[in-house]
């Protein structure tokens, strides 16, 4: 599937040429909010849900605030751009990809119920690791049987570890692809009263230290709606049959997401959606 989200910035490289060719008129740039104006309206022919600004809920108990260069895309769109960029399905609540396409966060809820936190002195990282990589023997089956190259955890790139003021669990797993590529996919559980929400992001090894602060950001507009906190809990409630461990080590719900750059739209395509943007901006059809 050819890329919608590098179109901003192609449009605005080619905008000006266009203008130039086809008028003597003078020269328009196009204000950042027209571009982004251009870019929404060119993601919702494929993703509808998409969102540029505001909340966009992810599922029916936490919601997340779509900030700056990020575009938000529902359940259904998360699972169609996921499955486009060479993923197994997954039952996503969500997620956030960045306007290049140079990472992304997923978001995914697990209805498991309250998961007490009384192993978080005991989070063995050597333990844990094998038991990732044996299950990502048999998910490497399954990529196997769909055509889809098999992934390898090679190691930790941010070893398991809990904050107890945020009730967040987090790590980041190293990998390598059929073709040698190296690739990261860093997790944090978000627990809540009902379950868990996990949010995965993903991209290339060299870019974390770089996202890890806009990750930090991206997180601090999660938030579980009114009844959904971990320190709503009450008597009576579910209890995960998982402790921390058992989320780290993944349960039913482990996933590991390839990161795939795309392919930018073609000079033509782009070239008529400049066209007809530019058009409009001088009253032409």
């Amino acid at each position: 599937m050819k890329s919608l989200f590098k179109v901003a910035c192609v449009v605005s490289s080619l905008a000006l040429p266009l203008a130039a060719q086809e008028s003597q008129e003078p020269q328009v740039n196009l204000s950042p909010e027209m571009i982004d104006q251009l870019l929404i309206q060119e993601i919702r022919t494929e993703f509808p849900s998409a969102k540029l600004d505001g909340t966009g809920a992810l599922g029916n108990n936490a919601e997340i605030e779509v900030r700056e260069e990020l575009i938000y895309l529902d359940a259904s769109d998360a699972q169609k751009y996921m499955q486009s960029i060479g993923n197994l399905p997954s039952d996503m609540s969500g997620m956030l990809l960045d306007k290049n396409e140079e990472w992304f966060v997923t978001f995914t809820f697990d209805p498991m119920g309250y998961v007490k936190d009384e192993d978080k002195e005991d989070l063995d990282a050597n333990k844990l690791l094998s038991q990732l990589q044996e299950s990502q023997k048999k998910a490497n089956e399954i990529r196997g049987q769909q055509g889809k190259p098999k992934l390898y955890i090679t190691g930790w790139k941010t070893p398991p570890k809990y904050n107890e003021q945020t009730n967040n669990l987090e790590w980041g797993l190293l990998l390598r692809d059929d073709q040698g590529q190296t690739l990261l996919n860093h997790d944090i559980k978000l627990l809540g009263r009902k379950g868990v929400m996990s949010a995965k992001l993903v991209c290339d090894p060299e870019q974390f230290s770089a996202l890890e602060p806009k990750l930090a950001n991206v997180l601090e507009g999660f938030n579980y709606t009114a009844g959904n906190k971990y320190s709503e809990y009450k008597e009576g409630d579910k209890i995960a049959e998982l402790g921390l461990a058992g989320l780290i080590a993944g349960g039913g719900a482990f996933v590991i997401w390839k990161f795939w750059k795309q392919i930018a739209f073609g000079v033509v395509a782009v070239g008529a959606a400049a066209k007809s943007f530019i058009g409009k901006l001088f009253g032409r059809s």
